[in-house]
């Protein structure tokens, strides 16, 4: 099975482990690496400037979070095995081996994800969950020894739309949020919202043809409200225009 889920925190990626627990199916585990970053406009005229800043700022708070995921994503990408229920799949960087264990269990996938090797020993580095229907689940990232939450995620989604919630610490344990992603999608084009709990807030609108928009918000304290303090526009051959909300000025480029 291939469920379809867009998981920003930039962070994220589905696995779906076969059918049932008792039995492989017909091919391994489908992978999908969904996409973590956006592009914005594309173009050198140094007016879009501005625009392009708040893209990279976007891109930053997914790879942030997503940063957790990076050598468990090595290991999924290598060949799985499959033995009594179990899907393995196995990498080596010539020091270490990391390891994603995969067991279907009545309501849903478990994952584990282990370190061996130097400093570690059978260290469980991450643990997550995903439901049976495929559209609903949880990541944990743990320390070594003390098996104490880092970081953890919670996420739901379908075909066309979704969302994830990263947390410091344990999202079921008094984690704080730290960041918020929710997107809708269809064949032309997605939307992604993150959010920065009472800091900031971008939105984004990308279309496959290359055009799209984004807006800033910040956090007003005093009126509880998210105040718009930033635009742009641009088109699918890179031209566009910004204003900023601060200052008044709407600038044009390309």
């Amino acid at each position: 099975m291939l469920q379809r889920l867009t998981f920003l925190l930039v962070f994220g990626l589905l696995i779906a482990c076969g059918d049932d627990g008792s039995s492989p199916t017909t091919q391994p585990p489908e992978i999908v690496e969904p996409s973590m970053t956006f592009t914005g406009p594309t173009t050198s005229d140094p007016n879009a400037a501005p625009a392009q800043a708040y893209v990279t700022s976007a891109n930053a708070m997914t790879s942030g979070m997503y940063g957790y995921m990076n050598d468990l994503l090595l290991t999924v990408g290598t060949e799985v095995q499959y033995d009594d229920g179990v899907w393995t799949w196995t990498y080596s960087d010539g020091i270490h081996t990391f390891r994603v264990f995969c067991e279907f269990k009545g309501d849903g996938w478990y994952f584990t994800y282990t370190i061996d090797g130097g400093i570690y020993s059978n260290c469980a580095r991450a643990m997550g969950f995903t439901s049976t229907d495929g559209n609903s689940g949880w990541w944990k990232f743990l320390e070594c020894g003390t098996g104490a939450v880092l970081a953890s995620a919670t996420w739901s989604g379908d075909a066309s739309s979704g969302n994830a919630d990263w947390y410091s610490g344990d999202f079921n344990a008094g984690g704080a949020l730290v960041l918020q992603s929710m997107w809708t999608a269809d064949a032309t084009s997605q939307t992604t919202t993150l959010t920065a709990p009472s800091e900031s807030r971008i939105v984004v609108t990308e279309d496959t043809d290359g055009s799209g928009e984004l807006y800033v918000y910040d956090w007003d304290d005093a009126n509880s409200e998210w105040d718009l303090i930033f635009e742009a526009h641009w088109n699918s051959n890179g031209s566009g225009w910004y204003t900023n909300h601060v200052t008044g000025n709407t600038v044009n480029w390309g």
